[in-house]
């Protein structure tokens, strides 16, 4: 059966696929007739759920955080998407491959971490791309994510970025003769990286490192999350997105160039020089679109294979001594 993602579908679409159960709750419709109302999701987004008949029955077979099969109807209701239920039954959690993002998002910034310390050769590179790759590690522990991702205790209550210094200096205390400069720049990485004290930063970054940590943990989250809200709304009409609350903003991405306004050329001037030949742009032209594609390919390139894939066989163990007995 072919998986359908929320994001792709549209009003009166038939529902015909795996979904998570979010939230699960009974409620009671002006008619004195008990329905339920469910939370929705997979990787794309979320979405209600509605049951309105058999209720007493369906709702014995399946809980909070079970993956279900659903068969019904989308339907719009004040503007607002919502699946309207026919048939749900639990499914089996070895039959879904779980999505998460953690480690791509760790990923990701510890490549760009690469990227700028080679074009500042005054950064270190080995002290950021580590902390990159660390930088989230806290989020193991302060949330559950078995399915549904949900704070735990610890994690409401003191949070990953000192968790994650605590997990540090337990692993550390492991490695004989640790240096203990690095142990203090490395514990500082993770307690600056979001920035600002108002963005729950123990403390602003203060190292040139830990300045560049903070930009590109950034910009990896706010690429991914514009990308993803363009992304949800490829359907619309509209060359603008709707309103994103997080950035406070509406977002331009029309679905096709012509879609553009045009500004009208200017009256042309008599030309002071023979025109290019023909021949020639289009030679420039080849060489521009072969450096793009090369440049697309470098970038696209590890996408194409699973994370699980690209590490199969690699050593993560981040304190194990290198060749030349640094660590």
């Amino acid at each position: 059966m072919k998986k359908t993602y929320i994001e792709d579908i549209r009003e009166r679409d038939p529902i015909n696929s795996v979904f998570l159960v979010r939230d699960k709750n009974m409620a009671m419709a002006k008619n004195g007739k008990p329905y339920m109302n469910l939370k929705l999701m997979d990787r794309s987004g979320e979405v209600d759920g509605r049951i309105w008949d058999n209720v007493d029955e369906l709702t014995t077979r399946f809980d909070k955080d079970d993956f279900v099969h659903i068969k019904g109807k989308a339907n719009l209701f004040m503007g607002k998407m919502q699946f309207i239920i026919n048939s749900i039954e639990r499914v089996d959690e070895r039959q879904v491959n779980l999505v998460g993002g953690l480690l791509e998002h760790s990923l990701c910034v510890a490549r760009l971490a690469r990227d700028v310390s080679e074009r500042y050769p005054r950064i270190n590179r080995d002290l950021l791309v580590c902390s990159a790759l660390l930088h989230d590690i806290g989020k193991v522990a302060e949330l559950r994510y078995a399915r549904s991702f949900d704070y735990t205790d610890t994690g409401k209550l003191i949070g990953h970025i000192v968790m994650g210094v605590e997990m540090l200096e337990e692993k550390i205390r492991t490695c004989p003769d640790f240096p203990a400069q690095k142990t203090m720049l490395l514990k500082h990485m993770l307690l600056s990286h979001h920035g600002q004290y108002e963005y729950g930063s123990p403390k602003r970054p203060k190292t040139l490192e830990a300045v560049v940590l903070n930009f590109v943990d950034d910009m990896d989250a706010k690429i991914n999350g514009i990308a993803l809200h363009i992304d949800r709304e490829q359907h619309n009409p509209s060359a603008w997105t709707s309103y994103h609350r997080l950035y406070d903003r509406y977002f331009y991405a029309p679905a096709d160039e012509a879609e553009t306004e045009t500004i009208p050329a200017p009256p042309s001037e008599p030309a002071t020089e023979a025109p290019e030949p023909a021949s020639s742009l289009r030679e420039h032209k080849n060489f521009t679109d072969k450096k793009q594609t090369k440049r697309n390919n470098r970038y696209q390139e590890p996408l194409r294979t699973s994370l699980g894939d690209q590490l199969a066989g690699s050593n993560l163990d981040l304190f194990e001594p290198r060749e030349d007995g640094e660590r």
